[in-house]
């Protein structure tokens, strides 16, 4: 047996529609408040995650960068995830090692990194990374997924969005 679905009214739509941009309007005025200056990244940022989509911030050091995505995660009530990347930074320091204590009782399992519970993600000098951790993180950008490089096996994230930020432009 169908159920019909309730009638909605353009009133009603128009009102739920003008209440979201009230609240993305006031996120982005108490974000402008707090960090002066990033207007541009600010809106960025926001519009990444309505969209659900991904975004790299490049400035120099010391422009709030990491700052701004970890207020905005705050001021939503999201959790977040941040790492920092350099060129010795391996795969187990951005998603987490193996289980030493299962793989003694014979079972490969790995003790994954807040990386896929996180709804913000956070990738600091991002392009300082070898190409076998920029490979890795294709997945997580492009399927919202991480691929254990032992098993193959996909672990899905939760990530709405997941923000990049770097110094420098990378060649």
């Amino acid at each position: 047996m169908t159920q019909a679905l309730p009638q909605v009214t353009q009133s009603q739509v128009g009102g739920k529609i003008e209440e979201a941009r009230g609240r993305v309007k006031q996120l982005i005025k108490v974000l402008s408040s707090r960090i002066i200056g990033r207007d541009e990244d600010i809106n960025m940022l926001v519009t990444a995650v309505i969209a659900r989509e991904n975004a790299v911030m490049i400035g120099p050091p010391g422009t709030a960068k990491t700052m701004l995505v970890t207020m905005l995660a705050k001021l939503l009530g999201a959790s977040a995830y941040t790492t920092l990347l350099t060129r010795f930074t391996g795969y187990e320091d951005v998603f987490g090692p193996i289980d030493i204590l299962e793989l003694a009782k014979g079972r490969y399992e790995r003790r994954w990194s807040n990386i896929v519970n996180a709804e913000l993600v956070l990738i600091d000098e991002m392009f300082k990374a070898n190409a076998a951790i920029l490979n890795s993180l294709l997945s997580l950008l492009q399927e919202r997924v991480v691929y254990d490089p032992m098993s193959g096996v996909p672990k899905p994230v939760n990530a709405w969005s997941v923000f990049g930020a770097s110094n420098e432009v990378p060649e």
